[in-house]
């Protein structure tokens, strides 16, 4: 059995706690991460959340500025 190590590195904690700041950019940073050969729309990333455009359409504008992206 392979121990998992549940505790988050204390980059990616700060990285969370001072940079992405909702629920979308997470959720964002996430499915980006994971299709990253993807390009995404703003509707795209809207529908993949379930959340509506202007949401997905902040979330990312958020973290682009954010140098996220």
């Amino acid at each position: 059995m392979q121990y998992v190590n549940t505790e988050l590195d204390t980059d990616i904690r700060r990285l969370l706690f001072e940079q992405v700041t909702s629920y979308e950019q997470l959720e964002a940073l996430l499915l980006l991460h994971g299709q990253p050969q993807q390009e995404w729309s703003v509707d795209a990333v809207a529908a993949a959340l379930h959340v509506d455009s202007a949401d997905a359409a902040a979330a990312l504008d958020e973290l682009t500025s954010q140098r996220l992206l």
